[in-house]
């Protein structure tokens, strides 16, 4: 349970870690880099997951990969899933 927690709460920061990831970009280029939106949320998934399945792995849990890519994916679109839910239901 606490890999899945640790994952999700990767996938949500992946968002909130694009910009400082792209500002790191640039400044180890020395260079303006044309990276897009897309692109650069990508590499804060993949940055942000690779973080917390080494956090999982310190843990000691073993639990299967597919748990914490589901939980990263959960945490990664929760505002928009927060979003579809709540259309569905009414609110």
């Amino acid at each position: 349970m606490l890999a899945f927690i640790i994952s999700v709460a990767a996938g949500y920061a992946a968002r909130f870690a694009r910009e400082p990831i792209e500002g790191v970009i640039e400044n180890i280029l020395l260079d303006k880099v044309d990276i897009s939106t897309e692109d650069s949320l990508a590499l804060s998934y993949a940055l942000c997951m690779l973080l917390a399945s080494f956090f999982i792995s310190v843990s000691g849990s073993g639990v299967p990969v597919v748990t914490v890519l589901l939980g990263g994916l959960l945490g990664l679109f929760a505002k928009e899933l927060y979003t579809a839910v709540r259309k569905q239901v009414g609110s």
